[in-house]
């Protein structure tokens, strides 16, 4: 197969308008915006998942440890 008629099958001139039509400016704001969220979720999860590990093993020692009859929470008596 011959470069040339694989290019002939190329709209050219359709990807050259679009390319065009994209806007430097707007596609730098999009992208700082997709790394921001991004970011904003890191850090979401990055706090979420060690308080998820918390609460996993505080079940877990209160399904071992169960409350004494007789303790209920602090100051209800």
């Amino acid at each position: 197969m011959q470069v040339t008629a694989v290019l002939e099958r190329v709209p050219l001139d359709r990807i050259s308008n679009e390319a065009r039509d994209v806007r430097f400016g707007e596609t730098l704001l999009r992208l700082v915006l997709f790394l921001l969220v991004g970011m904003g979720k890191a850090a979401g999860y990055g706090w979420l998942v060690p308080v998820w590990c918390a609460l996993a093993v505080r079940e877990g020692w209160r399904e071992v440890h169960p409350p004494r009859a007789g303790r209920g929470p602090a100051g209800a008596g």
